[in-house]
């Protein structure tokens, strides 16, 4: 049976002409149902599109981190107006269906659906096929970016200078180690544990300069406000807590801040610091 000879013969052209623009919408539908979630992959995996990809003259970490957050951005809005685009199309469908569908009879509707679903269907497996190999290639050049971007190709910016770690002792620094180095001698890791004696005694201290009915008050303030309270969130990772304790534990190294012409962060034993002590003495 041919579909469209006898939409032709019984129905005239113009019925035709409808179920091709619903054939078309259908397939408008399945493109934009993969575009929707090619983007959202890319927006979990932090990766630009190519032709949202934006080039700014400024090599700065700062500049960099501007073009980073406006990438993103535009992959957000680029998602909001495909969300859009689908509402549109879903009404178009509906109303094209309701046109062509209203002068059909029911056998011949369910012919038209599945004709329509077929093709959409079709549709829907070719983009998602091509959508599949695009990010992937996206997703290659993303870790060969990365790949480019390691220490031995560090930007001379002043924001880098302060994450350089150079180890001139023989021991061995692990990764966890390395990263919590690279934070800084200021880093202040977040505590496993609130000091609640520190806020007890701090807070009977205050409660002797103050009446005794003020005093009952702040001791049932504070007995309330840390019953409710919780550590915050974690800044590190529990490797990087091992290694700090690791690091608090070795005896055998230092750890130096660059200061007037040394290097920036600098390893040496204990044995040639007393060598060096000894020299100078």
């Amino acid at each position: 049976m041919n579909l469209f000879s006898d939409l032709r013969t019984t129905y005239g052209q113009e019925s035709v002409k409808q179920l091709r623009d619903l054939e078309g919408v259908g397939k408008k539908i399945a493109r934009h149902r993969n575009h929707l979630v090619f983007n959202l992959r890319c927006k979990e995996l932090h990766i630009t599109p190519r032709s949202l990809q934006l080039k700014c003259p400024i090599n700065t970490v700062k500049a960099r981190e501007i073009v980073d957050k406006a990438k993103q951005q535009l992959v957000r809005e680029r998602i909001r107006l495909i969300n859009n685009k689908l509402e549109s199309l879903k009404e178009e469908k509906s109303r094209v269906e309701s046109d062509l569908f209203s002068r059909l009879p029911s056998n011949l509707v369910d012919h038209v659906t599945d004709h329509v679903n077929r093709k959409s269907e079709s549709e829907f497996c070719k983009t998602k096929c091509r959508h599949t190999q695009k990010l992937e290639r996206l997703q290659q050049r993303y870790q060969a970016k990365k790949r480019r971007n390691t220490p031995d190709n560090v930007e001379l910016g002043g924001e880098q200078l302060k994450k350089w770690v150079v180890n001139l002792s023989k021991k061995e620094l692990t990764k966890p180690q390395e990263s919590v180095l690279v934070k800084g001698l200021n880093f202040a890791p977040s505590p496993v544990k609130l000091p609640y004696e520190d806020y007890i005694v701090a807070t009977e201290q205050a409660c002797r300069k103050l009446p005794h009915n003020e005093a009952t008050l702040l001791r049932s303030e504070m007995a309330g406000a840390m019953r409710s309270s919780k550590p915050p969130k974690s800044n590190i990772t529990r490797e990087e807590r091992r290694a700090i304790n690791e690091l608090k534990n070795e005896k055998s190294v230092l750890v130096l801040p660059a200061d007037k012409g040394k290097l920036l962060l600098s390893w040496r034993c204990q044995s040639m610091r007393k060598k060096i002590v000894r020299d100078v003495k």
